[in-house]
């Protein structure tokens, strides 16, 4: 699954920034697209890239918080086959035959459920905390349901469908799935390293993130933007929060925990911008006062949190099943910043002084986050196709 991933997440954004050169800077172009090219991207990223990260963890990492045997070959190679075939149907589908994207959703639904069935099997536990497992279950299913809507969208030609689909794969399947995990393995992570570090791990503090992130993505389905504010200030100030009990400050000086704690740190920034944007809009009402930021809170949590969290997330998962010492070396450290940077490029883009400057910082960012994320790939992926380095089976 996580190779999948690697190789998809570079496909993906080669073609998006190959897309935005053609579109601002004149780059010749391979012909039109059988659908919106917001819309292309949005699937890549939220459907096609982060699932199979998702699925390669969760089928490692929830078995062992339920005490569970982990998922045999006989369902992780179809899941990862399927999706895998699926999303890559998907890129002659854009420029020759919506035939193959429909057949590629299709394969791809397929193999999601495979992996939902597989994961669902180990929740049923009792005597353990379900709640962890349940939240991101639920999360992996719910974004199984946006993926089907969003492939009816596409056969019928349904746009408000298709909005519906893509909202729904941030604020009920991506946002709830990285939030049960940071609230499981952060604290749990720190304790291992940090000495006297005490775990904080408030239950109310997750269902009030999750519970927000949906109403903000009802209230922005429905129109309302001037009323978001109303869920971003309270997910704001809970993720303050866990920021600071989590003690971000402690675990600056060891790199792989503090590449966690920064990407978490993205949070409060997201939730933030989106509600000053709220308010503002809410204040301007009638008046005719353009203020936006766009697309800004939006990146700031899904290259913000959810990328570096899954470059984080990723790298100690990878150094550890590989037999090699879990520690971030120099290289892993400034890819991480490197997709930082990328974050803030995106956000900057979006913001009302940038006005003469978006298509050179999209340009720039969306150029720094393949170049971050291919080198990362280049030095991790061979981690996972060769043996463990400590003699131990894998």
């Amino acid at each position: 699954m996580f190779a999948a991933g690697m190789v998809q997440g570079c496909v993906a954004m080669a073609w998006w920034l190959l897309d935005i050169l053609g579109r601002y800077h004149g780059w010749p172009t391979a012909g039109e697209f059988r659908i919106p090219p917001g819309w292309a991207h949005a699937y890549l990223l939220a459907f096609g890239f982060f699932p199979f990260f998702m699925f390669g963890f969760l089928m490692t990492a929830l078995p062992s918080w339920m005490e569970r045997e982990k998922p045999g070959p006989a369902l992780y190679l179809p899941a990862a086959a399927l999706m895998f075939l699926g999303v890559t149907l998907f890129y002659p589908g854009l420029y020759w035959s919506e035939i193959l994207i429909y057949l590629g959703i299709g394969l791809q639904l397929a193999g999601w459920l495979v992996g939902l069935y597989a994961l669902g099997q180990r929740v049923h536990t009792r005597g353990r905390d379900r709640r962890h497992a349940l939240l991101a279950v639920a999360g992996i299913g719910a974004g199984a349901a946006a993926l089907l809507v969003f492939d009816f969208a596409l056969v019928t030609h349904a746009a408000d469908a298709a909005a519906v689909a893509l909202s729904s794969s941030i604020w009920v399947f991506l946002l709830p799935v990285f939030l049960a995990v940071a609230h499981r393995m952060i604290p749990f992570f720190s304790s291992r390293v940090l000495p006297g570090y005490r775990i904080v791990r408030p239950y109310w503090a997750l269902w009030t993130l999750a519970g927000c992130g949906a109403l903000h993505g009802v209230l922005m389905m429905a129109g309302l933007l001037k009323l978001v504010w109303l869920a971003d200030l309270p997910a704001a100030g809970v993720a303050l929060y866990l920021v600071a009990a989590w003690r971000i400050d402690r675990s600056l000086g060891i790199r792989l925990l503090a590449v966690l704690h920064i990407a978490f740190a993205w949070v409060p920034v997201a939730f933030l911008l989106s509600a000053i944007q709220s308010f503002l809009a809410y204040q301007y009402v009638g008046t005719g006062a353009p203020v936006s930021f766009g697309l800004a809170p939006l990146h700031a949590l899904t290259i913000g949190f959810f990328s570096s969290m899954l470059v984080g997330m990723a790298s100690r998962v990878i150094l550890g099943h590989s037999g090699r010492a879990l520690e971030a070396d120099t290289a892993t450290w400034v890819l991480f910043w490197g997709m930082n940077l990328a974050a803030l490029l995106r956000i900057l883009a979006d913001m009302p002084w940038a006005v003469g400057m978006v298509s050179d910082l999209l340009t720039a960012s969306s150029a720094l986050w393949l170049a971050g994320f291919a080198l990362w790939t280049y030095r991790y992926l061979p981690m996972l196709l060769l043996p463990r380095v400590d003699g131990e089976p894998g």
